[in-house]
């Protein structure tokens, strides 16, 4: 009996290490990404006009040249990924402002009921300044970031381009890192009223996201609540789409075409798809040295390290070509 009895004791202070350890995860929340607020300097400014919180990179050239409004996602503040991208469109001759609007100073550290407002006085700043073709404009939106990015050129016909990676095709519930297994409500408010939205609720929960059964769930809810879904064929502007086949933070691919089979189906403006097979949610921006920190990172939101970094490289490329071409032609 003895040894039933050590075998108990010893089950016991594994359950209490279990438990323990389980309130310590929860505690320190080690899923939250690091905030991060990057220094623009050099060759960029910070802005803070109006209530803003973005990076402004201009271009090193003389006269009126077209410009990019840069959107990050749930990371939120000014990620490394997204100043990148920005920087990399400073050298290619555009203007390019990198906003935050959640997770940083004066922001809401939530991504819950965020005005569009916001989004349309970034907007106005970058076309107001003097050294941008305001007839020239671009948007390019990562992950959370595409929805506004197509809901801004429903509202902004002038937009000529958006440049899409890994997209929604519908507006999805707010998020909240501290908690981040609930939809604390909606995440863009109009006019302070909230935008309808879907959650992973409605869908139900999901180890797969590209399972069958579980993108048939999210086709019925779009199909349920048609308000959710992005009415793409508003949109104007020529779209680029970058999307991921392994990307392990949502169907960013399916969602894709979604977006794509609309815009055919309503008669909307080409849209362009690249889908990357080898590739997770980190393929959106530009490819980074095999020795910088962040290539071992890129597997963590699916795909290999390698495969992300090709789909960055390659991306990039048909990027630098799509808004070259977009922002050169006469408006459609």
């Amino acid at each position: 009996m003895v040894w039933v009895r050590r075998i108990g004791i010893v089950f016991g202070v594994l359950l209490v290490l279990l438990v323990a350890g389980g309130v310590w995860v929860w505690n320190a929340k080690p899923w939250i990404p690091k905030l991060e607020l990057v220094d623009p300097r050099p060759g960029g400014v910070r802005v803070t006009d109006d209530g803003l919180l973005a990076n402004f990179y201009p271009a090193q050239r003389e006269g009126k040249l077209p410009a990019v409004l840069v959107l990050g996602g749930s990371e939120g503040g000014l990620g490394s990924e997204m100043t990148g991208l920005a920087k990399a469109l400073q050298g290619e001759g555009y203007h390019a402002l990198h906003l935050a609007y959640h997770r940083g100073p004066g922001l809401p550290s939530r991504m819950v009921d965020l005005p569009l407002e916001r989004f349309e006085r970034a907007l106005a700043w970058l076309k107001a300044r003097p050294e941008v073709d305001p007839t020239r404009i671009a948007i390019a939106g990562w992950s959370r970031g595409t929805e506004v990015a197509q809901i801004l050129a429903i509202r902004h016909p002038e937009i000529r381009a958006l440049v899409l990676g890994m997209p929604a095709n519908a507006v999805w519930a707010g998020f909240d890192w501290n908690n981040p297994f609930s939809s604390p409500g909606a995440a863009w408010t109009d006019g302070g009223k909230p935008l309808a939205y879907m959650s992973v609720e409605d869908v139900g929960f999901a180890f797969d996201f590209y399972a069958a059964e579980w993108l048939a769930s999210l086709a019925r809810v779009q199909a349920a609540k048609p308000d959710v879904v992005i009415p793409v064929e508003q949109i104007k502007a020529r779209m680029l789409l970058i999307c991921a086949e392994k990307d392990v933070v949502w169907p960013s691919c399916p969602m894709s075409r979604m977006i794509e089979a609309r815009a055919k189906e309503k008669g909307a403006p080409d849209v362009t798809l690249l889908a990357y097979g080898d590739a997770g949610h980190y393929a959106f921006g530009v490819p980074v040295a095999e020795s910088d920190p962040r290539y071992e990172m890129f597997s963590m939101l699916g795909g290999t390290n390698k495969g992300t970094n090709a789909a960055l490289a390659d991306g990039w490329e048909r990027t630098r070509a799509f808004l070259g071409q977009a922002l050169t032609l006469p408006a459609p």
